[in-house]
């Protein structure tokens, strides 16, 4: 994975936020909640915590171990795919299938047939 992708300066993630009110970010208050979910990535870990914390209902995970967790949790689970088929279905993109090109092209793995599953959903195949 190309790590431009995932790298963001401290300035510029900031300014992202800034230019989304709409994107409330929140410190886990707990980090040793974390630790209850071993075996899954930090970062999916951490998120899964603050969730519980928060008393969330969904959470936003695409990698597949940590999603079956969240589900174990009693959390609905939305991957990038979803909120791109959301987005759609709201008219707030013309098409997924670009932009599922774009993931690729940077590094994200998607499966065949979650790309097909995708297409079909946004009538794009």
């Amino acid at each position: 994975m190309k790590t431009s992708f995932l790298a963001i300066d401290e300035t510029i993630h900031r300014e992202i936020l800034n230019n989304a009110p709409w994107i409330i970010t929140v410190d886990l208050a707990d980090q040793q909640k974390v630790e209850v979910y071993e075996g899954i990535d930090g970062g999916e870990a951490e998120v899964l915590a603050l969730a519980k914390e928060q008393e969330a209902v969904l959470v936003l995970i695409d990698e597949k171990k940590a999603r079956q967790v969240a589900q174990d949790a009693g959390l609905i689970v939305k991957g990038t795919v979803g909120i791109l088929l959301e987005a759609k279905k709201k008219e707030l993109v013309v098409a997924i299938k670009p932009l599922l090109t774009k993931m690729q092209n940077n590094g994200i793995r998607l499966s065949k047939a979650l790309i097909d599953f995708a297409l079909r959903e946004a009538d794009e195949i």
